[in-house]
C-alpha cells in the first residue's frame, strides 16, 4: 500500500509538478547556496519544478529540516498521510544496478488545496565517505473548484 502511494504521490509531483508564474521564482527560493547541477523544469505554461544536488554527511537532515522550516513559515502543511519524513531504503525496484541508496518523500499542500508542492530527495553514498543527496522540488497550483477531494484526502489529512 506504502509504494501505491508513493509512486502515486511522485507521479502526482512529476506530472503535475506544475504552478504559478511565480513558481519558478519560488522554487529559487528554496535553493540552497552549496546547491550542484541545478535543473529547472516547466511542465506547461503554469508548471515549475527543479532538481539539484548537495553533497551532505551520512544521513543528514540540515537542509531537509531548513527546508521544511521554509515550507511551514510560507503557509503549506505536510500532508502526513503520504510523508515518508525520514531517510528509508529505497525499495529495491527503485534502486538501479543494486546501488545502496536512501529517500524521502514530502507533499505539501496550501490555500485549502489550490497549492501543492512535493519535496523527493534520493540520497546516495560517495566514495569519499559523504552523501550526494539529489532533490526534486515541484510545485502545483489547483483552481478553485478544480481539485479532486477524494483523491486528495487519499495523501492529505
Amino acid at each position: 500500500m506504502r509504494r501505491y502511494i508513493v509512486k502515486t504521490v511522485l507521479l502526482m509531483g512529476l506530472g503535475a509538478s506544475s504552478g504559478c508564474s511565480q513558481g519558478g521564482a519560488q522554487l529559487d527560493a528554496l535553493l540552497p547556496a552549496a546547491a550542484t547541477s541545478i535543473t529547472h523544469t516547466q511542465h506547461s505554461e503554469a508548471g515549475d519544478g527543479v532538481a539539484f544536488n548537495l553533497e551532505t554527511p551520512p544521513f543528514s537532515y540540515e537542509y531537509i529540516e531548513g527546508l521544511r522550516s521554509k515550507l511551514r513559515s510560507s503557509g503549506y502543511t505536510l500532508c502526513e498521510k503520504s510523508a515518508i519524513k525520514n531517510w528509508e531504503r529505497k525499495p529495491s525496484d527503485a534502486q538501479p544496478h543494486g546501488e545502496e541508496g536512501f529517500w524521502m518523500v514530502d507533499l505539501y499542500e496550501a490555500k485549502h488545496y489550490t497549492s501543492f508542492l512535493i519535496v523527493r530527495v534520493l540520497a546516495t553514498p560517495t566514495d569519499r565517505g559523504t552523501w550526494r543527496q539529489h532533490f526534486f522540488l515541484a510545485v502545483q497550483e489547483v483552481p478553485e473548484g478544480r481539485q479532486d477531494m477524494k483523491s486528495i484526502g487519499k495523501f492529505c489529512d
